[in-house]
C-alpha cells in the first residue's frame, strides 16, 4: 500500500532546542518509512532521544501529528488527534494515532491506523528540551 511516516524538525535538524547536547537518536518504524503496513507498530511512533525531555513538552502542541492525501493535485496536511505519552524511565516518547474505528482506540491489537492512500508525518517543535 502507499503509505508513509515521516518525523520532521520544525528546523529540519536532527539537533533541536538550543542544547546541542539533546538529540532525536532513533524513530520507530524508522523516518522516511514508505509502505507502513495499516497496523504497523499498533499505531504507535516510537521517538527515542538521547535524554528524557521535560515532560510539560509531552502533548500534542510539540509532537503534531498531521496526515494528507496522496493525489495529483496539492492536497493540506490535516491535523491527526493523537495520544502523546512518555515511557516512565526511558528517554522514549510516545505518539499513538487513532484506529479509523466509529470511536478511536489507541495502542490495540488488529486495528487500522494508517489509512491506503495517505502520508503520515509527525513535526517536533524545537521548542522541546530537557
Amino acid at each position: 500500500s502507499d503509505k508513509s511516516v515521516r518525523v520532521d524538525i520544525d528546523s529540519g535538524y536532527q539537533i533541536i532546542a538550543k542544547n546541542p547536547h539533546f538529540y532525536i537518536e532513533s524513530i520507530d518504524p524508522p523516518n522516511g518509512s514508505f509502505f507502513v503496513d495499516d497496523s504497523e507498530t499498533n499505531g504507535r511512533v516510537k521517538i527515542t532521544f538521547n535524554e528524557r525531555p521535560a515532560s510539560n513538552f509531552i502533548n500534542s502542541k510539540y509532537f503534531k501529528a498531521q496526515r494528507k492525501k496522496i493525489q495529483r493535485t496539492p492536497s493540506r496536511w490535516e491535523t491527526v488527534t493523537t495520544r502523546v505519552q512518555m515511557h516512565s524511565w526511558k528517554p522514549e516518547v510516545y505518539i499513538d494515532f487513532p484506529s479509523n474505528d466509529a470511536t478511536p482506540v489507541f495502542h490495540t491489537e488488529d486495528k487500522t491506523y494508517f489509512e491506503t492512500g495517505y502520508k503520515y508525518r509527525i513535526t517536533v517543535s524545537k521548542e522541546v528540551g530537557i
